[in-house]
């Protein structure tokens, strides 16, 4: 071969000098003339240049199916929202550098597709988040009422406790109340319910009344526990 500027072997520059035994160190790009620190040895034009690794576009891809799994769920959903932008910037940069040689250009479009489909999902999580913290904080605060008397009846197979709530708040409330069949005199519940006295407006009593089978001849029966409604039908008291 002989000695010139002949076009880049690896693709990665538009001309590289050759010396007329080894490509040299010097390329040139749109006129302008500078050193690659690695320039190739002992090719020669037209043969096929190795494909170098595109970590950039393997990060960007790994990062967008973080943000995919991520983006959506309550509380991490930020994880899943930084995942999902450093995905774009990966899949940014491994889509430039993939130009020249095409190496790991469908790996960097995956990886943008999922970086930007993760954004979107971060909304449905911040939705979710603000959502079950606000089911959550119900349940735990079921706000200001008042428990009537609780009666206590034998029917001869089984104990009923029966009773009313009283919505002492500002609006509409639903309660889930923990009702205990206790030995008389003691704490030793020997069966417990739970059950649900929903949308009690303002001001307003509601009845409860639940059944249970207890293997006593003298039973006591106690709410033992009040909360809001359960979130998403979820019972956090089991």
């Amino acid at each position: 071969m002989t000695s010139g500027w002949h076009p880049d072997p690896s693709g990665q520059h538009e001309f590289r000098y050759h010396n007329g035994t080894d490509w040299t160190a010097d390329v040139a790009d749109d006129g302008e003339r500078f050193v690659d620190p690695l320039p190739l040895v002992g090719a020669t034009p037209g043969s096929a240049a190795p494909k170098q690794p595109n970590r950039a576009a393997t990060a960007s891809l790994a990062l967008g199916v973080t943000a995919l799994a991520l983006a959506w769920l309550p509380f991490v959903f930020v994880i899943g929202g930084v995942s999902a932008v450093l995905a774009l910037v990966f899949g940014t940069i491994g889509f430039r550098r993939s130009t020249p040689s095409g190496s790991g250009r469908s790996r960097a479009i995956a990886g943008l597709l999922t970086g930007g489909t993760g954004l979107v999902l971060v909304a449905l999580g911040a939705f979710l988040t603000v959502a079950l913290s606000d089911a959550v904080d119900d349940y735990e605060n079921p706000g200001e009422y008042e428990l009537g008397d609780v009666e206590c009846s034998d029917d001869g197979s089984a104990w009923t406790a029966s009773g009313t709530i009283e919505n002492l708040t500002d609006h509409a409330r639903s309660y889930l109340l923990t009702v205990d069949f206790v030995r008389p005199g003691t704490d030793n519940a020997q069966a417990r319910s739970r059950i649900s006295v929903d949308d009690v407006p303002v001001g307003g009593t509601a009845p409860f009344e639940v059944r249970r089978q207890v293997s006593l001849d003298d039973v006591e029966c106690r709410v033992s526990q009040v909360d809001g409604p359960a979130p998403f039908g979820i019972d956090l008291g089991g």
